[in-house]
């Protein structure tokens, strides 16, 4: 089977491939596209954000799903009223109500589920994994079109705190085809090279994501990080013509959707796209968010989507990593 890799942006599918030419399985490419995803979709997703996956083993004929979202915080802490930030965020011709600040933001999921995809299924050593995203967090990255009009949208949020000094250089918002600098990351990919997933959860970032969280009223705490767990369970499977699609249920709306996928037998290139398009612009789901799709050579393949949610408006001092608002 020929490898493939797609994903939001080229420099995300660029170290997905790099690690496929090294020899790496669809876990190892997914864990190193979505670590550059970290770096070159940060109006979409972070390090401290949360995603599910779900993975083929084409050698045991096996679908998982793996849950790494968010967990709601608050483990050994006392209730109490928090302060939040409240926005008005135009989506499109739509204002959309958000409540935002450090009190948002969930325990991180997506540095445990990128280890236990490797730890499960991964062959490859995780420091060669973090490299392509180091690289991207050394150089820059070039920002595409549609990051520009997002941020456009989302310029409230991403311009608080650190956020204005890397989506806002110079007084005015970063436009389509300038760099993305964010040099706190090399610092945050070189702790997660080093230290591994617990980097954000014992180690070198969890101390700064708990130092900023007390002090801006946050809600995640110690025990919230020593708790937090990726869980894999059962996809469901959903039946469309002679094909068996494995999902996950409740947030992924494709057991709705898959009854009405339309017939494209007898029709041409063009026209199954469009059929398919006109589907999902019609089915209620924002696209605010990244994905990552890989297959490798043996045919296991793995999708990911993850996200920060809007984005707290907090970033770490000294790392450039925005907290997620999930909450």
């Amino acid at each position: 089977m020929d490898p493939a890799v797609a994903a939001g942006h080229p420099a995300t599918t660029a170290a997905g491939i790099e690690i496929l030419e090294d020899g790496g399985s669809a876990a190892d490419a997914v864990v190193a596209a979505a670590l550059a995803s970290c770096v070159a979709e940060t109006v979409m997703t972070g390090l401290l954000g949360g995603g599910h996956a779900i993975y083929w083993d084409a050698a045991r004929g096996q679908a998982r799903n793996l849950d790494c979202f968010v967990a709601v915080p608050g483990l050994d802490a006392e209730p109490r009223p928090h302060e939040l930030v409240h926005l008005d965020v135009p989506f499109g011709e739509e204002l959309v109500h958000y409540a935002i600040g450090a009190a948002s933001s969930g325990t991180p999921g997506l540095p445990r589920g990128l280890e236990e995809l490797w730890r499960a299924h991964g062959r490859l050593p995780w420091p060669r994994l973090v490299e392509p995203a180091l690289q991207l967090a050394r150089d820059g990255v070039e920002f595409p079109q549609a990051h520009a009009s997002c941020l456009a949208m989302l310029a409230p949020v991403m311009t608080l705190d650190e956020g204005a000094r890397i989506y806002s250089p110079r007084g005015e918002l970063l436009q389509a085809g300038e760099r993305l600098e964010q040099p706190g990351l090399v610092a945050a990919l070189e702790s997660l090279a080093e230290e591994g997933a617990d980097a954000v959860y014992r180690g070198t970032i969890a101390e700064s994501l708990l130092g900023l969280s007390a002090e801006r009223d946050g809600l995640v705490t110690r025990a919230d990080l020593d708790a937090y767990e990726a869980r894999w369970s059962d996809p469901i499977a959903v039946h469309y013509l002679d094909w068996t699609l494995m999902t996950r249920g409740d947030l992924s709306g494709m057991p709705e959707t898959a009854p009405r996928l339309p017939r494209v037998r007898g029709l041409d290139a063009t026209e199954r796209v469009l059929a398919l398009v006109e589907l999902f612009r019609t089915d209620g789901q924002g696209s605010h968010t990244t994905n990552t799709t890989v297959v490798d050579a043996e045919g296991n393949a793995c999708v990911l989507t993850t996200s920060l949610g809007l984005g707290s408006g907090d970033f770490l001092p000294g790392f450039d990593l925005h907290l997620n608002s999930m909450l």
